[in-house]
């Protein structure tokens, strides 16, 4: 795995790239600035190391704003390799969360499939990505428990 990159001094927002999978986290609402130098952050990666394919987001309580998806979609989704993820899936425990995946899907003009889970339901969660790319599911679940573990959270409590 690569290493884990996050972009707040609290962890509230972090990530982590796994071969073609990309593993996001966001604890709370970060401000528009966060957002911007996390999007940056990513769009270095993407620079160095190519583009991923597939996404997994764990944001248990908040999403991006209106504003901040535009600015993710509008002014980073090439950068970044947003807009050419062939899929997106959510964990997280809130409908209006699951709900900014929907909204982030239509600006991404239904180019990738994406898709919302409840945390206990993160085994299903990654075998759907992996049908949308080869990574290692055993690597990918270790993967996940250090990114979750790097922002806070107990694995066993996040994926209930």
């Amino acid at each position: 795995m690569n290493g884990i990159v996050c972009e707040t001094a609290q962890r509230d927002a972090c990530y982590a790239r796994l071969g073609p999978l990309f593993l996001g986290v966001q604890r709370q609402a970060i401000d528009n600035d966060q957002t911007q130098s996390l999007m940056e952050s990513l769009a270095a990666h993407v620079k160095r190391e190519g583009p991923g394919k597939v996404l997994l987001i764990y944001a248990p309580d908040a999403g991006p704003t209106a504003e901040q998806r535009r600015m993710i979609v509008d002014e980073y989704g090439d950068r970044t390799g947003i807009k050419s993820f062939s899929r997106v899936a959510l964990l997280s425990n809130s409908t209006m969360v699951r709900g900014v995946l929907t909204a982030l899907g239509w600006l991404l003009g239904g180019k990738s499939r994406t898709r919302a889970w409840k945390p206990s339901d993160w085994k299903k969660c990654l075998e759907w990505l992996h049908e949308g790319a080869a990574f290692d599911l055993a690597a990918a679940e270790l993967a996940l428990k250090d990114v979750l573990s790097h922002c806070g959270y107990d694995f066993a409590t996040a994926t209930r």
